[in-house]
């Protein structure tokens, strides 16, 4: 709290944010929705879209702003959220006008909408990923840190065109070349391949190597990967605690993977007391973020679809199913094929 306090003072506004999530939360402190309200607006005028995207879910849920839902303000936020380039507020913004929630229900400007935030969310993933198909049939692999503050090299985005194209010697040479130049997000990209025993024989000690490697050097997606081979048990005895360590890093360093991780230990009750709302919390977190978790999107539409933490409601189910489907996901897809229930 006191490092984040610091760096806020001098004009972070991801540390405002991270103490905005400390007091939603209670970590550390007495929870308190007014003190998180009142740093994320801190967070949002110093241009945190995260900070944004959660005032905007504060009032679509009603929480922490008078318990009542205000959708027009809600839109305000997201579209403030869309503005400094969050693909997932531009989404939320065009069910708005499919829904007719808080603005005049209209199917032009929800398709306007619509084609922006697929649009954004093709250009986060990057160039040269094929088709919208493959991201998503690829969803661990796109975005590895998912953080505004890391870019990705030229060579890192070569790697990534070779493993699109099942180019496996390829991608992994150009990746361990650049990450020998300190290039995380190729870390994590080498990591991945030892991990999935993608031309090379699978191997989750090296896969661990090399994302200490990356997450040493800053990469959210590294230590996203971390946490997950604690949560398996991947070549190491599975740890949820550890796993949430490595979560709650992760998140820090700005990653959607992390936050969607956190949320699927709370809705599993693995490690922590087991909540749904608590869940859904940090799910919503994980969209209100510039590059989305498709992962998210989809498990919340599993918790409106089965009413925990969240309202019980059929047509938001197959809102957020519809989302992720559009994605490619094919979890949702399959819960659309089936009325809108989980598979």
């Amino acid at each position: 709290m006191a490092l984040w306090r610091r760096a806020a003072k001098a004009g972070n506004g991801d540390a405002a944010d991270q103490i905005g999530d400390l007091y939603a939360e209670g970590r550390g402190t007495q929870r308190s929705e007014a003190k998180a309200m009142l740093w994320y607006r801190r967070a949002a005028a110093r241009g945190s879209a995260a900070a944004m995207g959660h005032i905007g879910i504060a009032y679509m849920t009603g929480r922490g702003v008078g318990r009542v839902a205000d959708y027009g303000k809600a839109l305000r936020w997201f579209r403030r959220a869309a503005a400094k380039g969050s693909a997932v507020a531009m989404l939320i913004i065009s069910h708005f006008y499919e829904r007719g929630e808080g603005v005049p229900r209209s199917e032009l400007l929800a398709k306007q909408w619509r084609r922006r935030g697929r649009a954004r969310l093709r250009e986060l993933v990057g160039p040269g990923n094929g088709a919208p198909g493959w991201v998503a049939a690829h969803t661990t692999l796109v975005a590895p840190a998912a953080t505004p503050r890391e870019r990705y090299s030229a060579a890192f985005r070569a790697g990534n065109e070779a493993f699109s194209e099942r180019h496996y010697a390829r991608a992994i040479s150009i990746w361990r070349g650049s990450a020998r130049r300190g290039d995380a997000a190729a870390m994590w990209g080498v990591g991945y391949l030892y991990a999935h025993g993608d031309g090379v024989a699978r191997n989750y000690e090296r896969a661990m190597a090399w994302w200490r490697k990356g997450a040493a050097a800053g990469s959210g997606r590294a230590m996203y990967e971390i946490a997950g081979l604690y949560r398996r048990g991947d070549g190491v005895a599975r740890d949820y605690a550890r796993a949430m360590t490595w979560d709650r890093r992760a998140v820090a360093a700005g990653s959607h993977d992390g936050m969607y991780g956190v949320g699927l230990l709370y809705e599993r009750g693995l490690g922590v007391p087991r909540s749904f709302g608590t869940a859904a919390a940090w799910y919503w977190r994980a969209l209100a973020a510039p590059d989305p978790s498709v992962a998210a999107v989809y498990r919340l539409g599993r918790l409106y679809a089965e009413g925990r933490g969240v309202p019980k409601s059929a047509s938001r189910a197959r809102r957020w199913f519809g989302l992720a489907a559009r994605m490619g996901y094919a979890p949702a897809e399959r819960a659309l094929e089936k009325g809108g229930r989980p598979p």
